[in-house]
Formats: C-alpha cells, structure tokens, sequence
C-alpha cells in the first residue's frame, strides 16, 4: 500500500484579524513559542535545577502592499491603541490559516490578545519600481494551532 505526501507552499494562506480579511497580505512571520526557563539552586547544596517557567509568545509580523484607497483594520487598530492606555480596550483574535492549492484550509494558527503595537511606513524612492509595502507589528498573548 503506497501513501502520498502533498508537499504545501508557504504562499497559500489567508490572515483575518478581528475576524475581517486582511487583503494583499504578501509575507507573515508568525509568532515565536518558548518556554522561559526558572533555575533553582537548592540553597548551595548541590547541583542547580532547571524548570519549564511561563509559556511566552513572540511578536506577529504582517507586510502587505498598499493599495490605493485601502486603510485596514490593521492600521485602525494601531491608531486606536495609540489612544488608550489599556490595551485591553484594542485586543483582537487574528487566525493565519494555511490552505492547499485546492483553497481548503489545512491548519491553521489562532492568536488571541493581538494589537499592533507597531507600524512602518514603507520607504520612499523615486528610482524604485517595486510595490510599496506598510509593515504591522502585532503582540499576541496567546495561540494555538489547530487542523483543518
């Protein structure tokens, strides 16, 4: 009984944030998972002890190209953090789903507690023919990945 393996392109995706697709998304860096690590000494008596600390989460990083005429939520978002102290007022569920070349979801990735925190406009250059492209900077407090 053979089995086949479908390999899948890194550019078969979709990112919603706050439940809205984002449209010309071109490149996501997904957030980071670690586990910090607590370092016990025993009082000096014998060898140190590492233990797995809290679960702690990287930035999310989205680039996409400027389309005229198109402000997102992204940057709304980045807007009204801006305006608040308590970020807890801006947070937002963002889902990056990762899909076959049939446009079925494979898996997919759910952050929640997200809100951009930082914003790069792009660079201007008059010799440049390429795309303009606006960078977000978004926290996440948590995530979690799932199938299908």
């Amino acid at each position: 009984m053979s089995t086949t393996t479908k390999l899948v392109k890194g550019s078969y995706y979709e990112f919603t944030f706050g439940g809205i697709t984002i449209p010309s998304v071109h490149d996501v860096n997904p957030p980071d998972e670690k586990y910090e690590t607590t370092t016990h000494d025993m009082a000096g008596k014998g060898p140190q002890h590492h233990a797995k600390g809290l679960l702690k989460f990287g930035d999310l990083v989205v680039q996409r190209h400027i389309v005229e005429g198109q402000r997102t939520v992204l940057y709304r978002n980045f807007q009204e953090a801006r305006e608040t102290a308590n970020t807890s007022e801006v947070k937002k569920e963002a889902v990056l789903a990762v899909k076959n070349s049939e446009d079925r979801t494979i898996w997919r990735i759910e952050m929640t507690g997200c809100w951009v925190k930082e914003y790069k406009t792009p660079s201007l250059d008059a010799n440049k023919t390429e795309l303009m492209n606006e960078q977000f900077v978004i926290s996440v407090d948590s995530l979690e990945q799932k199938e299908g």
